[in-house]
């Protein structure tokens, strides 16, 4: 196991971790965690269940992921001993460029409306997983979901705090309005809410494959709701959508070999972190001592500065990924951080880019008992996406194309068909063995847009070099670098913490309305093979297995 497990509901985590020797699936909601363990127990793989839990999940989390979002997911196939790397993020459309924002007068794209909706990658993603990975039939990963859409759901206590943070914003778009308000107002935790319109794209799509979303009627409806409010998006745009199965990039850290998916996706930028902080002996320092979370701070300065720099479609950028992911790079940077003096950030080669758009995500993972294992992370990006509903089908559209920018000197900058930097990123740790191949022991994620490689690298830390469990790791406060270069301390990082970080430069934000990020992992003891679930605290989430 990756650390010990006596004791893991004491006050040094808030809740235990789940166990079970056939199957164990967490997300960030209970439904969408139902949906999966019966997946699983109708014999179903760890695809299977990812997909069930991903599809209610757009249903019973709406501002945060949908099918009219984006999908990453890495996947390991026990008798192929290989992980996969899946890209099923959208493309801009053919018509938007920087010389149609310039006609509008706009320096940069809009966080709301149609001229910052790209294409939405997540159906094709989870047809492709499930053509290649999956044992059930495709009808039968969505029932789940269309039972909850149509039939309704108790609107869960973090989801229902959400949802009212987000109901002026609702109620300003006749759509969003119509299908995600009830009777003109957010619902409230405990109250039952249904959406009978994004039931029936459910339908559709579970009757009639991936096709319905990209040619059929819903295509239809939102290439005739872009147009209805000058939007770049057309059926084209829709028809020409496809998604690229990648190898993942890694970085071999404390015996251990940690997985991210390449570039457009920011997973390099936690990569590079681990990078630096290999050079340093963490343990020694001790758990979230000002010494341990001063060099945090600093690697994660640096690694921020290259995501802002290189990341993009490597499509249209050769991003030098050898070079960023060697150990002499490691040694170069590392060379650029002092102990006792924090670093200036922004960086000055990541001027000419400008913050990302937040981004409300969900993750989830799983481990069958073939021991498959699946990590999946899938998003609208901003709370509730882009604001706006694709006509009648009630799908919410992602608001991704905001990440792009619109100086033409950046390597993001916006071109027809291209995929900007996307902050969602799922991981896979593996344990480096005598043979050629890695063993993977643990899926895991951690959501909430520029915190997301922050949590990869802190879990990755608390597991590798302070030997705790998943669960504990995942429940660990944590540190998070801001983008105007503060960090925040989350409660449970002691005062005098705070006090040595400030003597030392680190300009520390407030913490209260930061987030911290919420993250989920399941783990296969090798020795045992028993199966281990944890699910952090920060959202209304939970492990199940069997």
């Amino acid at each position: 196991m990756l650390g010990t497990y006596a004791n893991d509901g004491s006050r040094s985590s808030t809740r235990s971790a789940v166990m079970a020797k056939n199957g164990m699936i967490s997300t960030s909601h209970p439904l969408a965690s139902l949906a999966g363990l019966d997946m699983l127990r109708s014999g179903g793989s760890a695809v299977d269940a990812v997909i069930a839990a991903a599809t209610v999940l757009g249903v019973v989390e709406p501002m945060s992921t949908g099918i009219g979002g984006d999908l990453f997911a890495l996947v390991y196939d026990a008798d192929a001993g290989g992980i996969y790397g899946l890209n099923a993020s959208g493309r801009s459309a053919t018509r938007a460029t920087c010389q149609e924002f310039a006609k509008r007068g706009l320096e940069h794209i809009p966080g709301s409306g149609w001229l910052c909706v790209t294409v939405p990658g997540s159906v094709d993603g989870l047809w492709q997983l499930s053509k290649r990975f999956g044992r059930l039939e495709w009808a039968e990963l969505f029932a789940p979901a269309i039972e909850l859409a149509n039939g309704g759901f108790v609107v869960a206590p973090i989801v229902g705090e959400m949802w009212q943070e987000a109901e002026r914003r609702l109620s300003q778009d006749e759509g969003m309005a119509k299908h995600y308000l009830l009777d003109g107002r957010a619902p409230r935790a405990g109250e039952v809410m249904s959406l009978p319109a994004l039931g029936k794209s459910l339908e559709i799509l579970a009757r009639e494959g991936r096709d319905a979303f990209y040619h059929g009627w819903i295509a239809e409806e939102i290439a005739k709701a872009s147009l209805t409010h000058d939007g770049f998006l057309e059926l084209n745009d829709l028809a020409h959508h496809t998604s690229d199965w990648v190898d993942p990039i890694s970085f071999d850290y404390r015996g251990h070999r940690v997985y991210e998916l390449p570039p457009n996706g920011q997973g390099l930028t936690a990569l590079i972190s681990l990078n630096i902080l290999a050079k340093h002996n963490l343990n020694a320092l001790g758990h979230n001592s000002a010494d341990a979370l001063h060099l945090l701070a600093e690697s994660l300065k640096v690694a921020f500065s290259d995501r802002d720099r290189y990341i993009t479609d490597p499509e249209d950028v050769n991003i030098p990924l050898s070079d960023l992911l060697s150990t002499t790079y490691g040694e170069k940077r590392n060379q650029e951080i002092s102990l006792t003096e924090a670093l200036r950030y922004p960086l000055r080669q990541t001027d000419m880019g400008r913050p990302f758009v937040p981004s409300d995500t969900v993750y989830l993972c799983a481990i069958d008992k073939w021991g498959n294992m699946a990590s999946l992370i899938t998003s609208i990006a901003a709370s509730f996406g882009a604001g706006v509903v694709a006509g009648d089908t009630g799908i919410i559209m992602q608001n991704r194309g905001a990440s792009f920018s619109l100086d033409e000197g950046h390597w993001n900058c916006l071109k027809p068909r291209k995929r900007t930097m996307h902050t969602i990123i799922p991981a896979i740790l593996a344990e480096l063995t005598d043979d050629a191949m890695p063993q993977p022991v643990a899926a895991f994620g951690v959501m909430g847009g520029d915190m997301q490689p922050q949590g990869h690298v802190q879990f990755v830390s608390n597991v590798l070099d302070h030997g705790m469990s998943i669960q504990k790791a995942l429940d660990a406060p944590r540190l998070r670098l801001m983008y105007d270069g503060k960090i925040a301390l989350e409660h449970g990082i002691c005062d005098r913490v705070a006090v040595d970080l400030a003597t030392r430069g680190q300009r520390l934000a407030k913490p209260q309305g930061v987030f911290f990020g919420s993250g989920q992992a399941v783990e296969i003891d090798l020795a045992s093979g028993v199966l281990i679930g944890g699910a952090d605290h920060r959202r209304d989430g939970c492990a199940l297995g069997y």
